[in-house]
Parts: C-alpha cells; sequence; structure tokens
C-alpha cells in the first residue's frame, strides 16, 4: 500500500443572523462528526477527541490537528466579516465558510502548505464590489490569516448569495 505525502482537512463555520457582539453559528468539521460545536462570542468551550491524521481509520467520531487548523480559520473569519460588515453597517443575515488545508509531508516533518478558503454570505442591500472588497479586508484582518501569513499560501474564493447558502 502506498502512502500519500499530503494529508488534507476541513471544515466549516456558519454565523447566522446577529452582528459580532450578537450573533452566533456553529462550527463542523466535514470529514468527521466530533468536531461540531456552537460559535458564539464570547466564546464556549468543548472537548474533543483527536486522533492521528491517518485516513485508513474510521475518524468519524474524532478530529485532528488539520481539522481544527480549518475550523479555527472558518470560526476566526466569519466573525472577522460579520465584524467589519457591522463597521461599514451592514449585517448579513448568513455567513458561511468553508476551508480546506494541504499539509504535506517532507523530510523534515509535516508542513501545512495551503489553505484554501470560501466565504458564502447574504448581506442585504450591498453592491458586490463592496462586498468583495469587505471580504478581503476580513481575510486579512483575521488572526489566523495573520498567523500564517508568510508560512502557508491562502486563497478566498467569495460568494454574495441572494438567498439561502
Amino acid at each position: 500500500m502506498s502512502v500519500s505525502n499530503k494529508i488534507l482537512g476541513s471544515a466549516k463555520s456558519i454565523w447566522g443572523k446577529g452582528g459580532f457582539f450578537n450573533g452566533s453559528g456553529i462550527v463542523t468539521s466535514t470529514s468527521s462528526k466530533a468536531l461540531n460545536a456552537k460559535l458564539e462570542t464570547p466564546a464556549s468551550a468543548k472537548n474533543f477527541i483527536l486522533n492521528s491524521p491517518n485516513k485508513f481509520v474510521d475518524n468519524e467520531n474524532y478530529t485532528n490537528p488539520e481539522d481544527l487548523l480549518c475550523a479555527s480559520h472558518t470560526a476566526c473569519l466569519v466573525i472577522t466579516f460579520s465584524s467589519i460588515l457591522g463597521k461599514y453597517k451592514y449585517e448579513a443575515t448568513h455567513i458561511e465558510a468553508d476551508a480546506k488545508c494541504t499539509m504535506e509531508i517532507r523530510p523534515s516533518g509535516f508542513i501545512v502548505t495551503n489553505m484554501d478558503l470560501h466565504l458564502n454570505a447574504i448581506i442585504p442591500n450591498i453592491e458586490i464590489k463592496k462586498f468583495e472588497e469587505l471580504a478581503l479586508m476580513a481575510k486579512e484582518a483575521c488572526p489566523i490569516s495573520k498567523l500564517m501569513s508568510g508560512n502557508v499560501n491562502i486563497s478566498l474564493k467569495s460568494t454574495l448569495n441572494k438567498t439561502d447558502c
């Protein structure tokens, strides 16, 4: 059996109606059921069962570092985006972010090389150009993006929806 030198992680965060101080949402892993948590400001705590990133075993009830990294990034992005929208007098009825990260196995060890983010939102009375500007601003202002800056290739695709995501 050959072993891939890449490990993929994924997660999704959804921020429901409400701004930075009064909104809430959820964080889920798209590869395990273990990482399903309510997302709030201020934050609430939850324990997760960790597992090594071995995709050859059933990880449905476990999570791993790459899924947690994706969850952290999506959660931070939706909250940051909500905050930025509020500063510009917009309020989303729905914000959703998906992330997929690539972790490669190199001779020096594991390294996260890419983080691909996708931001979907429903925001009344916003023009597409302004939406794209604020989405990019959120990516740049997101503390997790800042943490990875210069070390990980971060891409963002943003989609403004007229109806539910």
